[in-house]
């Protein structure tokens, strides 16, 4: 059973994750994250020694949230080829994306080179996500359903392709075809890895 002091700061970071996506980190105050989580601010610093730390744990809350969400059901498939075509449909599928927290993405990718409270957490996200690609791709490699590529450098490129598309789409969500988009991306990944 988790804790009590568990599950307060989850609520604590869950409220700064809603305001963060509401106004931005620059903007977003410990009053603010106080009066969200229905709280008053010195129960968060009893939970977090300042700003900085909630930033840190509301990256690490919500990359595994997004990751386990993302991956569920990749386990269900043997071939490297089978988890590349669940994989990349499912990580731009509207369904399952979330607009509010993909906003707080992107205001976290800005904030990365100038804040080394949340610089560290956002690598470590997208390190942890490029392992897990750069493990079925190698898989891919080693059994002879993929072309000879760098594992490494391929999930890179399709990580790279998937980011912006999320990100044209927190910016404009109507002209964004993400199922279109996804659909192209999986030809043209599935047609440059498959082996002739």
């Amino acid at each position: 059973m988790e804790s009590i002091g568990n599950i307060r700061r989850t609520e604590i970071i869950q409220a700064f994750l809603k305001i963060l996506s509401e106004k931005g980190l620059a903007k977003a105050t410990i009053r603010e994250i106080a009066d969200a989580a229905g709280c008053n601010p010195g129960l968060l610093h009893h939970y977090f020694s300042d700003k900085g730390e909630i930033v840190a744990a509301s990256v690490e809350h919500a990359a595994n949230v997004y990751r386990e969400d993302l991956l569920r059901g990749l386990d269900e498939f043997e071939a490297a080829a089978d988890k590349l075509r669940f994989f990349l449909p499912r990580y731009l599928d509207i369904g399952r994306l979330n607009l509010e927290i993909s906003r707080v993405w992107l205001d976290l990718y800005a904030l990365s080179k100038t804040e080394e409270s949340i610089l560290k957490p956002v690598q470590q996200c997208f390190r942890d996500g490029r392992d897990q690609v750069c493990g079925f791709i190698a898989q891919g490699v080693k059994a002879g359903e993929f072309r000879k590529v760098n594992p490494r450098v391929m999930a890179t490129v399709i990580l790279g392709c998937l980011e912006g598309v999320t990100m044209l789409w927190v910016i404009d969500p109507e002209d964004t075809p993400l199922v279109e988009v996804g659909e192209l991306i999986e030809d043209l990944i599935g047609t440059y890895l498959m082996k002739k």
